[in-house]
C-alpha cells in the first residue's frame, strides 16, 4: 500500500472479521491537498472466499465521511510468470445439450500479460470432467480465438481441433501462437461437439488445472520489478457444465401373436415393440408385461411359465434361433399375472429404432379352454434411467386378440415306402385352421440332422427367410373349427432314392399366423434290381402312371406299342440315375393324336452304364375311351 506515493512506516493491520485494513501514519492535509491511497499491482490476495466484485472504502481521523472506490473483481485465475489466466467475463453458463450438437461453448479464458512484456502462448491444455464418457460422447473439442471478448458469438477464429483420447483425460492444443501484448488481454473459447452416443443426464465440463496447462514464451520467471503484479490465484478454472438433455422414449407395438398355440409350447410370439429416443440416448432398465388384454376374457398366471424379451437380429421377423434373448421373468399375480424382465446389462435406446420381441413359454398343464394375451398397460411398464421419460402415447400396447390353447397336433410321423415318403399326422381339435403347408429340406450330411433337430420347428423359418433350399411340397386344407380328431396323409413321390430329407408342417390360421412343427427325417432306399411295375390305374382314361426301378445308372428306353407291335410313342429315352422313376402316358401317340380304346403294350429296356447289367420287360394296359 502507498499513500501519496510513499509507503507507510508502520505495517498495516488487518481485521479479517470486519475486512478492514488500518494504517497509522501522519498526513498533512490542507484545503487544497488530496490524498491518494492505492494497492500496488504486486500485492497478493490469496484464495478469496468468494469470487465476485468488491469495493474499497476509505476514511480518516480527520474526515469521517467514507470515500468508496470503483468496484474491482476477484476471480479464479492461474498465473504463469507474467501471464495471468482467469475465467473470461463472457464464459458460458451451464446448459443442456443434444446428440450431434456442434460447437457448444464450454469455457472462456482471459489471458493477460504484465505491463512489462508481450507474451506468446504456444500450448493450451484442457481437462475433461463429468459423468459422461468424454472420449465416446464428445466427437471433438475445439479452441477458438475470441477477438471481441464477448464469448462465442460468431467472430471467433479456429485455432485447433482435437479429441479426448480417454475418459477424464487432457486435450492438448499445440503449435499455437496466441500473442498477448504487454498490459493487455486476449480471450480464448473452448467448445465441445457432441457425438451420437451421449446418454441422457450425463455431464461434461472442462477445467484448466494449473500453470502446466500453458506454454508461454517471454519473461515467465517472475515480475521484473517486485510488487508490480497483482494476481488472484485460485485454480482450477472450471467451465460450464453441459448436461445431455432428457430423452423421451416413444414406443409402438405390433400384435404378432398366433390365434392358437399348444400347451407346453415355447417362444410363442406375442408383441413386437419398436423403441426410439429423442434429444439423447436413454437407458432401458426393464419391461413389464401383463398376461391379459383390456376388458376381454379370463386369464390365469399359471398358463404362462415365462415371459421373454428378445432383441431383433435386424430383419424384423421373429425367429427365436435368430434373435438374442436378453431377459426373462416368471409370470405371477392375479388377473392373468405379470412378469417384469430386468436387463443386465441395460439397453441403450437411440434415435434409430430398437426392436424387441415379447414371447411366452406356455405351461404344459395349461387347459385347452384357456386363453393368453400380452399387454403393456401404460408408460410405467417401461423403466428408463432418470432423467429420461417414456411418452404416454400409444399405450396401452397389447395383443388385439386372445390366443387360445387347443391341443392342435396330436401325432406327426414319417416313414419311407419303397419309392416314396409318407407323412401322417392327427389333430385332436382345430381352431380357425386354414390349412397345412408341407415343407422339405434335403439333408446332405449326417451331422445336419443333429443341427436341424436342435433348431426345432422354428429353424426352418429362418432357413426359408435366407432362401436356403427349402421346398414347398404341397398344401392340404384344414378343418377350420373342429373339436374332434382329423387324420391327414401326404405322399412325397418326388423323394430321390438314397437321399435323407427333413420334413416340416406349417399350420396356418385364417389370419395368416403360422405355427411350425417338425422336423421328421426319412429317406427312400435304393432299389436292388431292375423292375417295371404295373401301370395305375388300369384300365385308364385319360392318363395312367408307369413306374420302374433302376439299381444303377442306366441307358433307358420306355415305349408304348399297339396290339400289332407297332410303336405308338416313346415315353422316356436316355441315361437315368439309379432310383425309382415315374412316367405318365396321356393316351396320345408321338404326334399328339388321341389313341382309341384297346389293349396297349409298354416295354422297358435298360442297360447299366458300366455294361454289366441288361434288362427288358413288357406289360399290358387297357385304354377305355
Amino acid at each position: 500500500m502507498r499513500v501519496n506515493g510513499t509507503a507507510p512506516t508502520v505495517d498495516p493491520t488487518v481485521n479479517t472479521g470486519t475486512r478492514k485494513v488500518v494504517v497509522t501514519l501522519p498526513v498533512v492535509v490542507d484545503t487544497s491537498a488530496s490524498v491518494e491511497i492505492a494497492f500496488l499491482s504486486g500485492a497478493s490476495l490469496t484464495n478469496p472466499a468468494t469470487e465476485g466484485f468488491y469495493t474499497l472504502t476509505i476514511s480518516s481521523s480527520i474526515e469521517t465521511t467514507s470515500v468508496t472506490s470503483a468496484s474491482y473483481g476477484i476471480a479464479k485465475t492461474v498465473q504463469i510468470g507474467n501471464l495471468v489466466v482467469d475465467i473470461g467475463p463472457s464464459s458460458p453458463s451451464n446448459q443442456n445439450v443434444t446428440l450431434s450438437q456442434s460447437d457448444v461453448a464450454a469455457l472462456q479464458l482471459k489471458l493477460t500479460a504484465s505491463d512489462y512484456e508481450a507474451l506468446d502462448v504456444s500450448v493450451v491444455k484442457v481437462k475433461a470432467n463429468g459423468t459422461g464418457a468424454d472420449n465416446q460422447d464428445i466427437s471433438s473439442v475445439k479452441l477458438y480465438a475470441d477477438p471481441n471478448g464477448q464469448g462465442f458469438d460468431g467472430d471467433e477464429v479456429l485455432l485447433g481441433s482435437t479429441t479426448f483420447s480417454a475418459d477424464d483425460t487432457i486435450a492438448t492444443f499445440g503449435s499455437l501462437s496466441v500473442q498477448v501484448p504487454a498490459g493487455l488481454s486476449r480471450y480464448l473459447v473452448v467448445t465441445y461437439t457432441m457425438s451420437t452416443s451421449g446418454i441422457s443426464g450425463r455431464t461434461f465440463y472442462p477445467t484448466v488445472v494449473n500453470n502446466t496447462y500453458f506454454s508461454v514464451t517471454g519473461n515467465t520467471s517472475g515480475s521484473p520489478i517486485a510488487g508490480d503484479s497483482l494476481t488472484v490465484t485460485a485454480a482450477p478454472i472450471t467451465g460450464a457444465t453441459l448436461t445431455m438433455a432428457s430423452a423421451v422414449v416413444t414406443v409402438t407395438g405390433t400384435d404378432i401373436s398366433p390365434v392358437s398355440t399348444n400347451p407346453g409350447a415355447t417362444d410363442v410370439p406375442m408383441l413386437k415393440l419398436s423403441l426410439t429416443a429423442s434429444s439423447s440416448n436413454a437407458v432401458l432398465q426393464s419391461i413389464k408385461v401383463n398376461n391379459k388384454r383390456t376388458g376381454v376374457g379370463v386369464f390365469y398366471d399359471t398358463d404362462v411359465d415365462l415371459v421373454k424379451v428378445y432383441l431383433d437380429n435386424g430383419n424384423g421377423t421373429f425367429s427365436p434361433s435368430e434373435e438374442t434373448l436378453i431377459g426373462s421373468s416368471a409370470v405371477t399375480g392375479a388377473s392373468g399375472g405379470s412378469g417384469t424382465v430386468t436387463f443386465s446389462p441395460t439397453r441403450t435406446i437411440g434415435s434409430t429404432a430398437s426392436v424387441y420381441f415379447i414371447a411366452y413359454d406356455i405351461s404344459a398343464s395349461a387347459p385347452q379352454t384357456n386363453v393368453i394375451a400380452a399387454q403393456l398397460a401404460d408408460s410405467t411398464y417401461l423403466s428408463v434411467a432418470s432423467p429420461s421419460t417414456v411418452s404416454s402415447a400409444n399405450f396401452p400396447i397389447e395383443t388385439s386378440k386372445e390366443t387360445s390353447l387347443p391341443v392342435e397336433l396330436g401325432t406327426f410321423i414319417a416313414h419311407a415306402r419303397k419309392d416314396a415318403v409318407e407323412l401322417n399326422w392327427i389333430t385332436h381339435s382345430e381352431t380357425e385352421n386354414y390349412g397345412w403347408r408341407v415343407l422339405r429340406l434335403a439333408v446332405d450330411e449326417a451331422a445336419d440332422t443333429t443341427a436341424l433337430a436342435n433348431e426345432g420347428p422354428e429353424g426352418i423359418r429362418g432357413r426359408a427367410a435366407r432362401s436356403e433350399s427349402v421346398r414347398t411340397l404341397g398344401f392340404l386344407r384344414g378343418q377350420g373349427n373342429k373339436s374332434s380328431a382329423t387324420e391327414y396323409t401326404y405322399l412325397d413321390m418326388t423323394a430321390e432314392a438314397g437321399r435323407m430329407y427333413a420334413y416340416y408342417l406349417v399350420d396356418i390360421d385364417f389370419y395368416g399366423h403360422e405355427a411350425y412343427h417338425g422336423p421328421l427325417f426319412a429317406s427312400v432306399g435304393m432299389p436292388h434290381a431292375y423292375r417295371l411295375a404295373a401301370n395305375y390305374p388300369n384300365p385308364f382314361n385319360p392318363t395312367t402312371l408307369i413306374e420302374f426301378a433302376l439299381p444303377a445308372a442306366s441307358q433307358v428306353r420306355l415305349a408304348v406299342y399297339n396290339a400289332l407291335g407297332q410303336e405308338v410313342v416313346v415315353l422316356s429315352e436316355g441315361v437315368l440315375q439309379p432310383g425309382y422313376h415315374r412316367v405318365v402316358w396321356d393316351g396320345m401317340d408321338g404326334n399328339g393324336r388321341a389313341m382309341g380304346s384297346g389293349i396297349y403294350l409298354y416295354r422297358l429296356e435298360a442297360a447299366s452304364a458300366d455294361g454289366g447289367q441288361r434288362f427288358g420287360q413288357t406289360r399290358a394296359m387297357t385304354l377305355l375311351r
